[in-house]
């Protein structure tokens, strides 16, 4: 068609022949034709749309989710021939693509778009007539197919867009896919799934795996404990039904894979874990289970009162471990008191338990029984009277009873229970007139046997202690005790027994005191029984009025009343009976003055001159009565003589002293005039002048009425000197006759008393007994400045012997000798059979040594020597059995020694069961895993149990080890090049048979480890406040991962964690994910401010119970943590004790026990609140020593000879003294000003020896040599010594081939006063023998305070400096291996610990 005049043309728009409105050319304009619409020009190109929808894949194991297909589409326009004419420009004729109902948006560039299975794709504006192309990017597996709406494509995913019978411009395409995954492979990972604690052996993945193929399923991994609950692996799961937690019991089993499991995809399998509480291997949640009923039994759970009663499902099992930790209720406040929970039991009790009201811990119990049915379990509770979280009858407790001896009063309660620490009171009620009298505390172990008992006077003074108005307070109680109380008459009712508060009055009986108004003076607070002395002070002198211009004066005192009597001339038969010089106190009591007038003004009472006086003494063991008689001239008088029982009258001395004396012996022979019959009595008859008579008394033990020494025996005769004293009735010698042979205790006599004197200014100064010495002191009374003599308590009986009475002045009044208060009495006995100990008992001073001479019998040894219940010595090493002698140094208090003897068959001077067993062996193995890779040496050895066992390892060329195990476990990694392994290695305190393997890698950058190491190391630590779990280092497979858990003590929380020394925002855990590198992870606390959960509170501490651990330090020292340490119920907690400088650690006390002077103490699985303590001591004084020579660092200061010998008997030479000396100098910076023509420069002791000199120790010879290698004497050694320290002032020394004036005999003296010397078993020094090496070594550590620890010694001498000449049975060894090593060491307990060898 045209309009008429115009040449037709073609369609040149390109556009699709079968578009409506074509376009023509018409005379160079185009012309668009509308039919029907009269040619006009202005209408756009039609577009329509291409519908591209994907179908759901069909076929077996169609992975989920499926992939994303990705389309292309190419659009072109083509010629009313159905010619292409090239690609549409989509840009300039805009498509757009929907996916769905999403956005409609431009088409890329390159025409793709991407629709998964179930999608559709529609795309717009594309011109009508215009073909398309679309293309699938091909996926392995999946096989496409084709819908085209285009007629003759139907099966083909191109065509045209067309006006379709309806008008529309569409097109549409489905594409449908068949799945098969024969066609692909994949791979099948197994994760270890570890959500708590570590998972361990997880499978390596399966690759290369045909789709389709079935696969047998790996084993379970291995999963480390959590809480101390074991974790079992269930089986393995898909992503979908991956588990989060560690199931329990009352979980829902997980859905999980089964075995064999078809592969479809790259697939990862997750482990399910379980708890397993019953250590069957079988998770809870896969048993059959039973329910465990918690009843709080009037308590609450979760701090819900409402909540009395919680219910969890457990496997079946035959004794289930109850959940204490998920399961802890709580209880109100009972009596103003707290509650705590005791515990749980089967049976349902009422009682809320306290110390006295019959707590039985069998009530408890920790486990169920639920094999066959449920179970219920009821709250036992208890009171916490301390608040410390803890019921009372868990807490350490004590007995205590309490009694009365005798009635007339009571101790309420009478028995009671406290806890460990606290204070416990008694009421102590006297019946009306009587009070308390003496208290008596018995303290008792715990199997009731006795530790001590004191007994308390209630006198009226100080010394009941805790006692206050009638209450009894024992503080601090930490041991079971008895209590039992007297009570005695107290009719003035003032709280005091009667007999305590005795009055003595002195009745002047018509004289008076310093004035005539004062008629009596009184003594009061005297005690019954006493024997008191009469007060002979001028203040008790009484006086009397003259009478017919006479004196009347003083004759004594008298127990009778004889109404102001003055006796003249003549009244001789009616004076009373004197008292004498003491009386004994019974009661109230009064004495009377005697008066006697003196008329013929000779200072003396007429009546004693007129009659005659005469005065009687009785010694020991017996008496004379009357003490003194006055006869008139002419007359007689008779005395009465009674022997003590088992005893007889002895002699009879009549005017002692006097020309006249006459000694009667009573040797049963006939009666001597003036003796009854049996020596009943002596009668003075027709006395005409003074006369004494003094009795003494002898041991009669066939009471034959003669003393046994008088008869024909072999017997001693023992004197007893009152020294300037006096003896209480006793002539003064007294003698003892008949003592038989042997050890005699000196208990014959009463011990004398002396008068008060005065001394420094002071009157009446008390002059008290000290004992007996063996030396007459001519009655020297010792004052505070003096030296206390030596004194005894027996004397050893082979020949007549004599004691002498020690008197001491007692200034404080207190009752006890000045110059005895530092003196102790040191006591020896034998615990059963076996030997001796001499001698039994010694009286010292302060700080002074007693030598025991000790002797087994045949067949027995010594076993122990105990001082104070104290072990001080155990006689167990066979190489050093004890010989004969020990000293107990430096006596500061009262000491029982005590020894024991064991038998010792086979007579080598130790007992038998004190000989150390053999020790238990083990055998280490040792292999390569690859042996042209590597090799390990030795590769078997047997050792003792704690021994370690040095490994050679080496790597061939282009290898090195890459890491070691040790039963399966890897103990080592060389993964570090800056720190790459060198070639040995050490198995450390073997204590198991052990396999140990080396593992080897490539290393061809030579660099010292390998190119890939299997494992990394991961420093794991925690400051103080909590811990990390795990600790240490820990090994990780290349690429694994590693979590680690943080856990805060008790009032603590997590401060920081730093990774790789960078700070992580982190609470509870930390991972490391896919570890290529090693790492290092340290964690810190910090106190919270509450200062922790008291768990009172609503606040959530997690169900940890935190128990408490008091940590205190005496002077000298720290311990680590300190104060008040929050430990959680069942956790470890370590503490490190450090003495200061100056200090030494003496001894560790955990809950008031020695452990010994260790440096650590661990509390394992602590269940219960504790104590520790340490306790320090001065370290050893070394007089000076330390100014000059290390006495700190513990270095060699003795090596050996080139051919491996130490040479411990050679002599020392003066060169090698002088290097010895010299190497333990603390400054050797010294300029050198002395030198020596024969020590050449260069010379191996030239420095030493110039330096020594230089400093004034050494001095050579007048020629001006030093002889480097002559040897040198004991003497000069001494002296060469004590050139390094202080002189000892006033030293002694006891050596018999050491006189006062050698030249050595200061330093000689010095040396042994110090401890640093002993001499030899005869008893001399030997001044001028050369001294030996060995000798050398013991001197020089006792110089420096150093003492060999033997037992480190004996386990590491494969690790020691040691000689070839050397070994344990040498006396001096084990000095000789303290000279010879450098070591750490602590000192603890007065000896010294090795901590380290730094050889």
């Amino acid at each position: 068609m045209s309009d008429g005049s115009a040449d037709k043309t073609g369609n040149v728009t390109g556009t699709a022949v079968h578009y409506r409105h074509p376009v023509y050319n018409v005379d160079d304009t185009t012309v668009t034709v509308h039919l029907g619409n009269n040619g006009l020009r202005t209408e756009k190109t039609p577009t329509g749309t291409l519908t591209v929808k994907v179908n759901k894949t069909t076929g077996s194991s169609v992975p989920s989710p499926e992939p994303t297909f990705t389309y292309k589409l190419e659009l072109y326009n083509v010629s009313p021939e159905g010619t292409v004419n090239g690609k549409l420009d989509t840009q300039k004729a805009p498509v757009t693509v929907k996916i769905g109902d999403g956005p409609e948006t431009a088409l890329n560039s390159d025409g793709t778009f991407q629709l998964q299975p179930g999608q559709t794709a529609t795309v717009s504006g594309i011109p009508a007539g215009t073909a398309y192309q679309l293309t699938e990017t091909a996926i392995a597996g999946y096989e496409d197919t084709y819908q085209n709406s285009y007629p003759g494509y139907e099966t083909t995913p191109q065509g045209r867009v067309v006006y379709d019978s309806t008008g529309n411009i569409v097109a549409s395409v489905t594409v449908s896919h068949a799945y098969d995954p024969s066609q692909r492979s994949f791979t099948l990972t197994y994760n270890g799934n570890a959500v708590q604690g570590s998972v361990t052996n997880v499978p390596s993945a399966q690759s290369n795996i045909t789709g389709g193929t079935q696969v047998t399923l790996a084993d379970g991994p291995t999963h480390s404990s959590v809480n101390g609950v074991a974790v079992a692996f269930i089986d393995w799961t898909d992503a979908i039904n991956k588990t989060t937690t560690i199931l329990s019991a009352n979980d829902t089993a997980p859905t999980t894979v089964l075995s064999p499991y078809t592969v479809n995809a790259d697939t990862t399998l997750y482990a399910a874990w379980g708890y397993d509480t019953d250590n069957d291997g079988t998770a809870d949640v896969n048993e059959t289970k039973y329910t465990v009923t918690y009843n709080a039994n009037g308590g609450y759970f979760d701090s819900d009162t409402s909540i009395t009663v919680k219910t969890e499902k457990v496997p079946a099992q035959p004794s289930y471990k109850l959940n204490t930790t998920d399961f802890k209720p709580t209880h109100a406040d009972h009596d103003n008191k707290k509650v705590a929970l005791v515990g749980w039991s089967l049976d349902k009790k009422d009682t809320i338990y306290g110390l006295d009201n019959g707590y039985d811990p069998s009530i408890l119990t920790a486990k169920v029984d639920v094999s066959k049915t449920d179970a219920t379990v009821y709250a036992v509770w208890g009171y916490d009277t301390d608040g410390d979280g803890t019921p009372d009858v868990q807490d350490e407790s004590y007995g205590i009873t309490a009694s009365v001896d005798g009635g007339n009063g009571s101790i309420t309660p009478p028995t009671r229970h406290v806890i460990a620490g606290t204070d416990a009171e008694f009421t102590i009620q006297p019946e009306e007139n009587y009070a308390l009298d003496t208290v008596t505390i018995v303290k008792k172990n715990i199997d009731d046997t006795t530790v001590e008992t004191k007994t308390y006077r209630n006198d009226g003074k100080p010394g009941i202690p805790g006692y206050t108005n009638g209450t009894l307070t024992l503080s601090d109680v930490q041991s079971n005790y008895a209590i039992t109380v007297t009570f005695a008459s107290d009719n003035d009712g003032d709280g005091t027994p009667d007999k305590y508060d005795r009055t003595l009055t002195y009745d002047a009986n018509g004289g008076y005191f310093g004035s005539e108004g004062t008629t009596e003076k009184t003594e009061t607070g005297l005690n019954d029984g006493d024997r008191h002395i009469l007060k002979s002070t001028d203040e008790y002198q009484p006086t009397h009025a003259e009478q017919d211009n006479h004196q009347v004066l003083f004759i004594g005192w008298t127990a009778t009343d004889n109404s102001e009597a003055v006796y003249e001339r003549g009244d001789g038969d009616s004076l009373p009976t004197l008292c004498g010089r003491t009386v004994t106190i019974s009661g109230d009591m009064v004495v009377y003055a005697v008066w006697g007038l003196d008329g013929d003004d000779d200072g003396k009472p007429d009546v004693t001159e007129d009659d005659h006086h005469i005065t009687a003494t009785a010694g020991p063991n017996g008496s004379i009565n009357p003490e003194e008689a006055y006869v008139s001239d002419g007359g007689s008088a008779t005395f009465t003589i009674a022997p003590a029982s088992g005893y007889a009258v002895d002699t009879i001395t009549i005017d002692a002293d006097e020309a006249g004396e006459q000694v009667l012996t009573n040797n049963g022979g006939s009666l001597p005039t003036g003796v009854a019959e049996k020596w009943a009595s002596y009668t003075f008859s027709n006395v005409t002048e003074d006369h004494t008579i003094s009795v003494t008394f002898g041991l009669d033990e066939d009471d034959n009425g003669v003393p046994d020494a008088n008869e024909p025996e072999d017997a001693y005769t023992l004197t007893y000197h009152a020294n300037g004293g006096a003896f209480d009735g006793q002539t003064d010698p007294y003698v003892v006759n008949d003592v038989a042979a042997g050890p005699h205790t000196l208990s014959d006599i009463a011990a004398p008393t002396h008068d008060a004197v005065e001394y420094n200014g002071q009157q009446d100064v008390p002059v008290l007994f000290i004992g007996w010495m063996t030396e007459d002191d001519h009655e020297t009374i010792y004052s505070v400045e003096d030296t206390a003599p030596d004194t005894v308590t027996s004397v050893s009986m082979d020949e007549d012997k004599a004691v002498w009475a020690a008197w001491g002045y007692d200034e404080d009044g207190n009752g006890e000798p000045d110059v005895t208060e530092t003196q102790y009495t040191v006591t020896a006995r034998v615990e059963g059979e076996g030997g001796s100990i001499d001698p039994t008992s010694k009286t010292v001073n302060a700080g002074e040594d007693v030598e025991f001479t000790i002797d087994a019998k045949d067949g027995y040894a010594l076993d122990t020597i105990q001082v104070n219940s104290k072990t001080e010595y155990t006689n167990d090493d066979i190489t050093a059995p004890f010989k004969g002698t020990w000293t107990l140094e430096n006596v500061q208090e009262a000491a029982e020694v005590v020894v024991t003897f064991g038998e010792d068959e086979n007579d080598n001077g130790v007992p038998d069961d004190k000989e150390e067993p053999e020790e238990e062996q083990y055998t280490v193995t040792a292999s390569s895993d690859n042996e042209e890779q590597g090799s390990i040496d030795p590769t078997e050895a047997t050792v003792d149990a704690g021994d370690d066992l040095p490994f050679t390892i080496h790597a061939e060329d282009g290898c090195a080890l890459d890491y070691i195990t040790v039963n399966g476990d890897v103990v080592y990694s060389n993964n570090d090049p800056e720190n790459a392994f060198t070639g040995s290695w050490t198995l450390e305190d073997i204590r198991e048979d052990s396999e140990v393997v080396a593992y080897f890698g490539a290393d061809e950058d030579e660099d010292g480890v390998p190119d890939e190491p299997s494992y990394w190391t991961i420093e794991a630590s925690a400051g103080s406040g909590g811990g990390i779990d795990p600790e240490g280092d820990v090994f990780v497979p290349d690429g694994g991962d590693q979590r680690f858990d943080f856990d805060p003590d008790r009032g603590y929380e997590i401060d920081r964690v730093r990774v790789d020394g960078d700070s992580e925002r982190v609470r509870s855990s930390y991972t490391f994910e896919e570890v290529t590198e090693n790492h290092t992870i340290r964690v810190t606390f910090t106190e919270t401010d509450e200062g922790g959960d008291d768990d009172d509170d609503d606040d959530d501490d997690g169900g940890i119970t935190y128990l408490t651990i008091t940590a205190t330090a005496g002077e000298g020292g720290s311990i680590s943590p300190d104060g008040r340490v929050q430990v959680a119920y069942d956790r470890n907690k370590s503490f490190i004790i450090q003495a200061d400088e100056g200090y030494e650690l003496a001894d560790v006390l955990v809950d008031g026990r020695s452990v010994g002077a260790v440096g650590r103490y661990t509390f394992e699985k602590v269940h219960k609140n504790h104590t520790i303590t340490a306790v320090f001591t001065a370290s050893q004084k070394l007089n000076g020593v330390d100014r000059w020579l290390n006495t700190r660092d513990h270095i060699a200061y003795l090596s050996g000879y080139p051919d491996g010998t130490f040479g411990p008997d050679r002599n020392m030479t003066r060169a090698e003294v002088a290097q010895m000396f010299y190497a333990l100098l603390n400054d050797q910076n010294v300029p050198a000003t002395v030198s020596f023509s024969d020590v050449p420069d260069g010379a191996w002791y030239a420095d030493a020896v110039e330096t020594l000199a230089s400093l004034g120790m050494f001095t050579g010879y007048p020629d001006g040599t030093f002889h480097p290698n002559s040897t040198i004497t004991r003497a000069e050694f001494a002296a060469a010594a004590l050139s390094f320290a202080d002189m000892a002032p006033s030293a002694r020394c006891s050596f018999p081939d050491v006189s006062a004036q050698d030249w050595f005999y200061p330093y000689v003296a010095s040396a042994a006063e110090y401890g640093w010397i002993g001499g030899y078993p005869d008893g001399t020094f030997r001044p001028s023998g050369s001294i030996t090496r060995a000798e050398v070594a013991v001197i020089v550590n006792h110089m420096l305070g150093r003492t060999p620890d033997q037992s480190f010694v004996d386990r590491s001498l494969d690790r020691l400096v040691s000689f070839s000449d050397l070994n344990s049975s040498h006396w001096a060894f084990y000095p000789i291996m303290e000279a010879s090593n450098s070591h750490d060491h602590i000192k603890a307990g007065g000896s010294e610990q090795w901590t380290g060898i730094n050889n």
